[in-house]
């Protein structure tokens, strides 16, 4: 009988006690990403601001004469020159950067630039951590992604000074904005593979999508912390702190056996799984344990992106499946990032309409956890992108704020609820041994749409205003019909080689019932 790994998970309990703690403790990780990419948000808001450089007489009926908007002002004979001074309404924000240095009308580029830097960091993250974590390991890459974050927090928080001046200190914030995105990756996809890697099959939905709702609640949290913390440096100060306990889960988590295995650390994989099993209070069977090494060796071999590059002959199935997966990254992270720029402005307080658009997210993880258990990942996903699409498209058509409001809220759930299914449904076509490069190239080439989207949503405002969301909709329906080219995972064990990845489509789904007969099977030989 062919063992698998999963097959020595489901002797030693594949979501016991020890896969718990750790699963936690690595989607508590995953709520610094979400914190570090919109904090810039609150640093650099932007409050209502007036000009400071005329004396305006409120009684005057012809005020609207004096003052043509908050970036010039009236100087006689139907003449205007620029502001250079400014006051800042201190309703929302007790002070920002963008009030210490002066970022709004011709300097307004300076906070749309640091973003632009920072999204940078995204793209050289992804694609250098993924290739670490598959060439040094999980763990360790974890640990330099929170060194990381960490650094980035302390820039963020001590690097602007008056005594550097504007330049400087504006250069220091800029780069620590770039390091603390290149952190960020780190977490995100190695953090996300290493929590699917401790479970079996049986487990992967409720830890994926688990992880996304992480995400959302580090918005919230973020919100929360800011709606009470109303200065800059102090609210920067608090997460600079709150990075630093996590630089101990070197000493907690554990390496991934898998990928272990396949870096010939079979000893280190052992102790790993028995740790495993004192913990569960299981026992794993040495000959099961020997049986899966004496077929592994024959089966696994440990490959790279480059031999995933010349299986693209071998395998055309491959190429589809990788560019495939590759293109709804990159439609997914468009639509999505493009979306909540638009619906980010209800027409309530900022930090309201911050927590609305997070807990839209939320509801739609715990909706895509009860659908794809049930239906699979290809049906839910499909179903999810078009009617995003669709939400998108019908702005077109929509003239009332209130129905295209609900429209834009709509497509942000069902995006988000697409997105959360691509990233496990990445992590399960791909194989063990390519798969932290291959999510990383994907989160990289997806970091486009992320620097595209603020580009269409300018269309909106200088041309057609529906123009954004009529793009955003016709990518979202393209994404949704590529689908067809993907296979159906639910219950199918995680591809150990790019064989047994590119075959996918030629195998029937197991339904989860032969799963756990399997295993009952596999209990009662070893016992």
């Amino acid at each position: 009988m062919t063992i698998k790994f999963d097959d020595l998970l489901y002797q030693i309990n594949d979501f016991g006690k020890f896969q718990k703690i750790r699963y936690i403790l690595i989607c508590l990780a995953g709520i610094l990403p979400p914190i570090a990419t919109y904090i810039h948000s609150f640093l650099a808001a932007l409050p209502e601001f007036t000009c400071n450089n005329v004396s305006i007489d409120k009684t005057n009926s012809n005020i609207t004469n004096l003052i043509k908007s908050n970036c010039v002002y009236h100087v006689g004979n139907g003449s205007y020159t620029s502001c250079d001074s400014w006051s800042y309404d201190k309703k929302y924000f007790d002070s920002t950067l963008t009030e210490e240095w002066n970022m709004v009308c011709d300097r307004s580029f300076l906070r749309s630039k640091v973003q632009s830097i920072y999204f940078c960091g995204y793209l050289v993250g992804s694609l250098m951590l993924g290739n670490l974590a598959d060439k040094f390991g999980r763990r360790p890459v974890m640990l330099f992604s929170f060194f990381l974050i960490l650094i980035g927090f302390i820039g963020t928080t001590f690097g602007p000074q008056q005594s550097y001046g504007f330049l400087i200190s504006y250069i220091i914030y800029s780069i620590s904005r770039f390091l603390m995105a290149c952190g960020t990756r780190g977490i995100n996809e190695t953090g996300y593979v290493l929590a699917l890697e401790l479970v079996s099959t049986k487990k992967r939905t409720y830890a994926g999508i688990g992880f996304e709702n992480f995400f959302s609640l580090g918005q919230l949290i973020l919100v929360l912390v800011a709606y009470f913390v109303r200065d800059w440096r102090n609210l920067s100060m608090i997460f600079t702190f709150a990075v630093i306990p996590f630089l101990t889960y070197f000493f907690i988590l554990p390496e991934s056996p898998r990928w272990l295995i396949l870096n010939n650390k079979q000893d280190k994989a052992l102790e790993v799984l028995e740790k495993v099993a004192k913990v569960n209070k299981k026992t794993l069977n040495k000959s099961s344990w020997n049986e899966f090494l004496n077929q592994s060796h024959k089966t696994e071999k440990k490959e790279n992106f480059l031999t995933l590059v010349k299986s693209f002959i071998k395998y055309p199935n491959m190429a589809v499946l990788f560019f495939t997966v590759l293109f709804n990254w990159l439609v997914n992270n468009f639509v999505f990032y493009g979306v909540s720029l638009k619906s980010i402005d209800l027409g309530v307080n900022p930090y309201l309409s911050f927590a609305i658009s997070a807990s839209v997210e939320i509801l739609a993880y715990f909706s895509t956890i009860l659908l794809i258990e049930k239906f699979g990942r290809k049906i839910p996903y499909l179903t999810f992108l078009l009617c995003a699409g669709l939400s998108c498209l019908s702005h077109v058509f929509i003239t009332q704020v209130e129905i295209g409001l609900l429209m834009a809220m709509i497509g942000k759930f069902c995006v988000s609820a697409s997105y959360a299914i691509l990233r496990l449904y990445s992590n399960e076509v791909f194989p063990t041994s390519i798969r932290t490069s291959c999510i990383g190239i994907c989160s990289m080439f997806s970091r486009i749409g992320v620097i595209l989207a603020p580009f269409i949503i300018q269309l909106g405002e200088n041309g057609w205003r529906p123009m954004p969301f009529l793009i955003f909709g016709i990518c979202a329906v393209s994404g949704a019909c590529s689908t067809i080219f993907l296979p159906e995972t639910l219950n199918r064990k995680l591809p150990e080689t790019i064989e047994e990845a590119q075959s996918f489509k030629k195998e029937k789904t197991k339904l989860k019932h032969d799963i756990s007969v399997e295993a009952k099977l596999i209990n009662e030989t070893v016992s």
